[in-house]
């Protein structure tokens, strides 16, 4: 800075301006008068520490227009005092620096650039180049016209360490005014700009014109016709910062840069404390990043509403936070941020982003928030992106995850949120959120992308919070709803597309917290893979509620779906939850919501997480007392493997939903898979910390199959299953093909309830290799019933069709078909060790010889080659047929040993028989002969003969001759 002020007028002007100085105060007197306008010149113009530069214009002047002609950057480090209401516009193009105690005292809007010059009507522009263009026809300036090489502006400060600046430190202006800074490059370390309703512009251009338009708030200044533009930086707690002190209609804080870039907790803000709107933020840039906690932001402190923020910018970057206060929440949050809040009775202020690239890091948050009695209204945030990038999170406040949020902390409800991009991708905890933790209703979340999602992983300072699209409530008002449409859907490592509604533990504000409901998700894309677990985190699309509100639906609509590695699609009615060593009284019991599943082409369930071992799930559930929802899936094909599961499911008090699939081909393989509407017992230690009763008491739901073809192997499962005191629940069927292979098993097994039932309607059942098709009783129940209606069924292969109890009654089957056939290996049985057997009705069974099997695994039987036939010495046809045990036939060399092979069903009369006392004769010994031919006689009985033909009478082989 210059050792002494240096106010140098020139004589440019056809009346020069003159300059006296009594002490520390420069008087500034003359200059040529134009209507209303007064023009000063001058070829330097410095104002030092404790100095004061005093315009003295009368009040008839309404602008102040001051350039500077010579080759030096102006300093202003004391006071600029204009008299009266008028504008002051200082212009010097070599740059202007303004000190820490840079001061304004302007009556009216103050406008410093570093342009060549001011531009009016008629072509007549007033510029620094000392030219003697004649002044005294303009009228109201248009425009700021900028050389190739504007210089810079810079602005030096202590910096503003208050969240609502009180004082009046910096460069400030009156109310309803306007301050702006228009040149090259803007630079403010530690500066301070503060407006009250007034308009607050930076603008940072390279040749061009910015245009000037006037306002009942000073000036609007719009660089809308400028194509190269200067970098803005704020730094070491530099503010921009508009206070709602009035109402105004045209006010706003517009910034336009081509690169802006705040760090060092600066920021750039407006702000209302009481009943007036704060003003909107407008940002133009080619990139705009914010770092180290600074933040562009609206706010409300008071009945008032926040401002609007609309951002245009090719790259917008916010990263880290504030490491000095890394902690404090709400108000002054570390977060890098854009952000509109209201945090008492005023609403929130809309967000539009449109960005080629939104990059947030280490925190850094897009984010709405209201408190107290705030509320959202209809306010949105709303983004609209080629490419959005989130990743990280803040580790010493992990809540504070990098991503988009709508957040309420009070009684009104979230802004809704709209994002719609060409590629998004999350990780390490980021989130695309909305939540809600008081008596509101989070906002609706909508995510629209042409190309991909990936999300992946979980918050390294908090595992349990996952990366991912999330909608989340500690409220009465619930989540908000979730829609998410793209090309292709990947989540991995514990990401997460959910809604989810908590209990606030030891909560009294919000007593009634948790008993809201979730929002529903509903999920479109081409093509979705959920792959993985963190730890206790799966990968997931989901809904689940912990109070007493209600899980949200689950809609998911794709081409191809993939579920791996322990990775989830549920809706679930969670846990109770213990405080103070007591179950909280709302917890665990809201129902489930609803899941349904249409995929166009392949859904693939498989495999099971690592550490802990959990499987890979679609179903809904419920934990506690509320009902489990309904699971619908339609789909080309379903492959279940790897012990993969589909479940309706119930852990604790409640009912479990039905289950219902409809496709052309179902495949379930592998130990463990399953498809199961279910009852199942958790361990000990779950049990005791969600106060579950020692066994599941709900009932289990229905289960619904339709499929061309359907596949159960290598002890793959399809059933309905009680291991508490419930019902096993009942298991339909109807296929053109059911075929269970190695070990592949159909069951309706309780532990002590009734047995299931299963009805099964297929034109072919074909059980092979140790399969099963059961419907079993445990303890005192009794077994459940079989009802198969099928054009073949086929057992072989030690297979087994059953309905069997232990202590209680077998159940019945019952068969309807043309052809069934067992082989000698396996068994259809109805039994009970201790209770009654059940039966076995087979209806419209035909033995006719040319009944033949499908194709099956061994090569047929060579039947001519084994019948020995005295027919064919008779040269006529006789037949003998014993078809054996599911028509596999016997060799007639092998006798027929250990077998019942008729019953005689007549009744036998039993009649008490007079006591006759008989000599017992000697009975010669005689060889036993084994039987090769058979008669009926007369009454109808049988008679096996053991003879050798050659000696039998002709008569016999009568029928040899027909």
């Amino acid at each position: 800075m210059p050792a002494f002020a240096e106010i140098v007028p020139d004589a440019t002007l056809p009346e020069p301006s003159t300059v006296q100085t009594e002490q520390n105060l420069h008087h500034i007197t003359g200059g040529t008068a134009a209507g209303t306008n007064l023009f000063h010149s001058f070829d330097r113009f410095d104002v030092l520490t404790g100095e004061t530069a005093r315009f003295e214009n009368t009040e008839a002047f309404d602008r102040v227009f001051t350039r500077v002609t010579g080759n030096n950057v102006s300093t202003i480090d004391g006071l600029l005092q204009v008299n009266g209401t008028a504008d002051l516009f200082f212009i010097n193009p070599n740059g202007i620096v303004f000190g820490e105690n840079a001061r304004l005292d302007v009556g009216g809007s103050f406008i410093a650039s570093s342009a060549n010059g001011v531009i009016f009507q008629d072509g007549i522009e007033f510029k620094s180049t000392a030219s003697e263009t004649p002044l005294l026809s303009v009228n109201v300036p248009l425009g700021l016209q900028l050389g190739s090489h504007p210089g810079s502006i810079h602005v030096e400060g202590v910096g503003e360490t208050e969240f609502f600046p009180m004082g009046d430190t910096g460069l400030h202006v009156s109310p309803r005014e306007t301050l702006a800074l228009v040149g090259g490059n803007i630079d403010l370390v530690g500066g301070v700009l503060r407006t009250a309703s007034g308009q607050l512009n930076l603008t940072s251009a390279i040749e061009g014109t910015v245009e000037l338009t006037p306002a009942a708030t000073g000036w609007q200044i719009d660089a809308n016709a400028v194509e190269q533009f200067g970098t803005l930086r704020l730094s070491e707690r530099a503010a921009v910062f508009d206070s709602a002190e009035l109402e105004t209609l045209d006010a706003r804080v517009r910034v336009t840069a081509g690169k802006i870039d705040l760090a060092g907790r600066s920021r750039i803000a407006s702000a209302t404390i009481g009943p007036f709107d704060s003003n909107p933020i407008e940002i133009r840039a080619e990139q705009l990043s914010a770092t180290d906690g600074s933040f562009v932001q609206t706010f409300s402190l008071g009945s008032g509403d926040a401002g609007d923020i609309w951002v245009e910018a090719d790259t917008v970057i916010l990263q880290g936070f504030n490491r000095e206060k890394p902690t404090t929440l709400l108000l002054d949050s570390p977060a890098s941020r854009i952000g509109t809040g209201s945090f008492w009775t005023g609403a929130v202020g809309n967000i539009d982003l449109r960005v080629d690239r939104l990059i947030l890091r280490e925190s850094g948050i897009v984010a709405s928030a209201v408190a107290n009695l705030g509320e959202a209204g209809d306010r949105t945030v709303e983004i609209v992106a080629r490419e959005i990038e989130a990743s990280g999170a803040n580790p010493f406040l992990p809540l504070a995850t990098s991503g988009v949020a709508s957040l309420s902390f009070g009684e009104g409800d979230s802004s809704a949120l709209i994002v719609t991009a060409d590629r998004v991708t999350l990780q390490d905890g980021a989130q695309i959120q909305s939540a809600v933790q008081g008596s509101g209703r989070s906002g609706d979340l909508t995510v629209n992308v042409r190309d991909s999602i990936v999300a992946s992983g979980t918050n390294p300072f908090a595992p349990v919070l996952s990366t991912g699209i999330l909608s989340t409530a500690w409220s009465a008002g619930g989540s908000g709803d979730i829609q998410v449409s793209a090309s292709r859907l990947h989540l991995e490592s514990g990401a997460q597309v959910g809604s989810l509604v908590l209990i606030r533990l030891l909560d009294t504000t919000f007593p009634a917290a948790g008993t809201g409901n979730a929002g529903n998700v509903t999920v479109a894309a081409d093509s979705i893979s959920i792959v993985g677990a963190a730890g206790e985190n799966p990968s997931q699309i989901g809904s689940v509620t912990f109070g007493s509100g209600r899980a949200g639906d689950v809609t998911v609509s794709a081409r191809q779906l993939e579920i791996r590695d322990g990775a989830d699609l549920i809706s679930t009615s969670a846990l109770s939850l213990l405080s103070l060593g007591e179950p909280m009284p709302l917890s665990g019991t809201g129902d489930g919501g609803n899941v349904t599943v249409r995929v166009d082409r392949s859904l693939s369930v498989a495999g099971r997480s690592e550490n802990p071992s959990k499987p890979s799930t679609i179903g809904t559930s419920t934990f506690g007392n509320g009902t489990g929802g309904r699971t619908d899936i339609v789909a080309g094909e379903i492959w279940v493997s790897d012990g993969a599961t589909i479940a309706a499911s119930t852990f604790g008090r409640g009912n479990a939903g039905r289950l219902s699939i409809e496709a052309s081909s179902i495949s379930v393989s592998g130990e463990d898979s399953s498809i199961s509407a279910q009852a199942q017992i958790l361990g000990e230690t779950a049990r005791t910390a969600f106060f579950l009763p020692e066994v599941p008491t709900g009932n289990t739901g229905t289960l619904n199959l339709r499929a061309d073809t359907v596949t159960i192997s290598d002890n793959g499962r399809i059933s309905v299953q009680h291991d508490g005191v419930g019902n096993a629940g009942q298991l339909n069927a109807r296929a053109s093909l059911l075929q269970l292979e190695r070990g592949g098993q159909i069951s309706a097994e309780t532990a002590s309830g009734l047995g299931g039932d299963l009805q099964l309607d297929c034109d072919g059942i074909h059980l092979n290799e140790n399969s099963s098709v059961t419907a079993t009783a445990g303890r005192m129940g009794n077994g459940g019933n079989i009802s198969l209606e099928a054009t073949t069924l086929i057992l072989e292969r030690g297979s087994t069709l059953a309905a069997n109890a232990f202590d209680g009654d077998g159940g019945n089957v019952r068969v309807i078909a043309d052809g069934v056939f067992v082989s000698p290996d396996s068994a259809i049985t109805a039994s009970s060790n201790l209770g009654i057997d059940g039966s076995i009705e087979i209806v419209g069974f035909n033995m006719e010889a040319n009944v033949g099997l499908p194709s099956l695994h061994v090569e047929p039987v060579d039947v001519a080659s084994l019948v020995n036939d005295p027919c064919y010495a008779l040269r006529s046809g006789s037949e003998f047929i014993i078809s054996g045990r599911g028509g596999m036939p016997n060799d007639p060399f092998v006798p027929i040993e250990g077998r019942r092979l008729w019953r005689d069903l007549r009744s036998i009369e039993v009649n008490e028989l007079p006591e006759e006392r008989h000599d017992n004769p000697t009975i010669p010994e005689e060889r036993l002969v084994e039987a090769n031919a058979w008669t009926v006689r007369p009454d109808g009985s049988i008679e096996l003969l053991a003879i050798d033909p050659a000696e039998l009478p002709l008569s016999i082989f009568d029928r040899c001759r027909r």
